[in-house]
């Protein structure tokens, strides 16, 4: 794909142009995305991108983790790490928990020999994908280190890589969700396991295609914690934390955190100016960005809202003129 612009479009485009994207769900995953999701190995990656198939190929669940979910889309699953027999059991354990699961939106393609390194082999997927006749709006890729015979830390290897995301992002139009393994652990001369700030594994090339992506962490025996590091501020929750059910394999909001992370933005700005009426308390935007899990961009777009203009008197006070957000 490729664009110029110039002149009278650019004069346009400089006065009018905005950046907006539409959400298959609300502040988290939206259409034509680079989403990556990166964790160490049993974190459950496999079992957030099965989530994922549920949430978004049967949309009345409505919501996914406190998250609106807008519309059901066709989404391909490239397994290329463990059986094609599990994952079917794992669904089905999933629809048991609840989730309902539209078999007519998921293809699913099991590729262990895949090299997208190999042209021929690249093209051998599309040929199958083109003969099933199925057209994906979602790609979900499982995991990306397999995509490719080489290290993903090499950059021959990760623009191989990339080029495959790319193929699919530009002849389907659709959103691709890369699932991948983090660095593994490793350990000081004491034996201490060595605290990493940032354990993705692979070359920078990966890290800057991906235009969101996510850490998920285990906190807990059945507690995961999903931290934003890439992202547009203005429209991703920064953290989701969560809570896996083993039996059913069904990831949900934790619940100590559902008045901070449930429902959207404007819901949660409600909620949180309701509290500081009930409580006589006013607030800043800087609390409200803190408590809600919003970003100062997002704030911007929603405090004009006819439902927040009603709640709140907006006073300026010294020294430099701060807001104060008084609760009506």
């Amino acid at each position: 794909m490729s664009k110029i612009v110039t002149g009278e479009q650019l004069s346009l485009d400089f006065r009018n142009l905005k950046i907006t994207r539409t959400p298959l769900i609300d502040e988290l995953l939206f259409e034509r995305d680079i989403f990556m999701i990166s964790a160490d190995a049993g974190a459950g990656k496999s079992i957030f991108a099965l989530n994922l198939i549920g949430a978004l190929s049967f949309h009345s669940t409505n919501l996914f983790l406190g998250c609106k979910v807008f519309k059901s889309v066709n989404i391909l699953y490239i397994q290329l790490e463990g059986d094609y027999e599990e994952t079917i059991e794992r669904l089905r354990f999933m629809q048991d928990g609840g989730m309902i699961v539209d078999p007519h939106k998921l293809c699913i393609m099991e590729e262990k020999t895949l090299n997208v390194m190999d042209d021929s082999s690249v093209a051998g997927l599309f040929r199958r994908l083109n003969n099933s006749g199925f057209i994906p709006e979602v790609v979900i890729i499982d995991p990306i280190y397999k995509l490719a015979h080489g290290d993903p830390s090499k950059g021959e290897v990760a623009l191989a890589i990339i080029r495959f995301s790319d193929l699919l992002y530009n002849k389907f139009n659709c959103t691709n969700v890369l699932i991948h393994h983090n660095l593994k652990d490793s350990y000081d001369t004491t034996g201490n396991k060595i605290d990493k700030s940032d354990s993705f594994y692979g070359h920078s090339f990966i890290k800057n295609h991906v235009r969101t992506s996510y850490a998920m962490k285990v906190t807990g025996e059945d507690n995961r914690l999903l931290e934003r590091k890439k992202g547009r501020g203005s429209d991703t929750k920064a953290r989701i934390k969560m809570v896996y059910d083993p039996e059913t394999c069904l990831l949900s909001l934790d619940e100590s955190d559902h008045k901070r992370s449930a429902g959207g933005a404007l819901d949660r700005l409600v909620r949180f100016i309701e509290e500081c009426k009930e409580n006589d308390k006013t607030t800043t935007a800087k609390e409200v960005c803190q408590q809600i899990d919003i970003s100062y961009d997002r704030l911007r777009h929603i405090k004009s809202d006819p439902e927040i203009l009603k709640r709140v008197d907006f006073k300026k006070v010294q020294p430099k003129n701060r807001e104060i957000w008084c609760p009506i």
